[in-house]
């Protein structure tokens, strides 16, 4: 199906296949497409008969460097903030770090390590050169 929308795979982003059909995002959440069981091709996310049915009910963020600095006079406050965005990301790389060993991991969110695999420690923090050539 990507093939028949976009005249090949795109090179970036992410595909969910669900009960009743796929999602598609590029990078950073871009470019969202839908395409249901009965969808011969994906649709955008926005022009979707079905996703049209759905009353938005959050605001619009027009952009992620244009949310920081809509931040500024707004106290600091972001739609998407850092104390869940944060914690997202922690999930989403530890997973990278699971894939990577090919190993279940017992995550220690607070202490930032893998317990018990010793190998994780230099996929979690990096070591910094101490001199420079």
């Amino acid at each position: 199906p990507l093939i028949g929308t976009f005249g090949n795979i795109p090179r970036v982003g992410a595909v969910v296949e669900a009960e009743h059909g796929l999602l598609s995002s590029g990078l950073w959440n871009s470019q969202c497409y839908v395409k249901l069981k009965d969808d011969k091709k994906f649709a955008g996310h926005a022009k979707h008969s079905e996703a049209k049915k759905v009353p938005q009910h959050l605001p619009r963020v027009r952009g992620h460097f244009q949310e920081w600095t809509d931040a500024i006079p707004n106290n600091g406050k972001t739609f998407a903030p850092f104390e869940i965005g944060g914690h997202l990301t922690e999930i989403g790389l530890s997973g990278i770090v699971a894939l990577k060993l090919q190993r279940n991991l017992d995550w220690d969110g607070q202490a930032m390590e893998v317990k018990g695999i010793p190998e994780a420690a230099a996929l979690v923090k990096k070591q910094n050169r101490t001199k420079w050539l």
